[in-house]
């Protein structure tokens, strides 16, 4: 069988101040499945892991629950220029 391989950058997304990067791959593998869930594209589903994993690292520890959905929605579109419309509808 044929098979092909596609590959893409996925540009990062820039935290704040970076206090610990504990976490920071849990962040962007909980980001993807949940964008992968939500019926995002593959590429949307990797820039929410990137989103994620930008806020996990802002805080000592490899857990933070201190943002909203409005605060993902704004970095999301800070970083890449557009909401998918699977986070609008939230």
């Amino acid at each position: 069988e044929k098979e092909e391989i596609y590959r893409t950058e996925i540009p990062i997304c820039k935290p704040g101040q970076i206090m610990d990067t504990t976490g920071a791959g849990d962040g962007y593998r909980a980001g993807l499945l949940t964008g992968l869930t939500l019926n995002m594209t593959l590429l949307d589903s990797c820039r929410l892991g990137s989103v994620i994993g930008s806020f996990v690292v802002e805080t000592q520890g490899g857990q933070t629950q201190n943002y909203s959905i409005e605060d993902v929605r704004k970095r999301f579109f800070d970083s890449y220029g557009y909401i998918p419309p699977e986070l609008d509808a939230y």
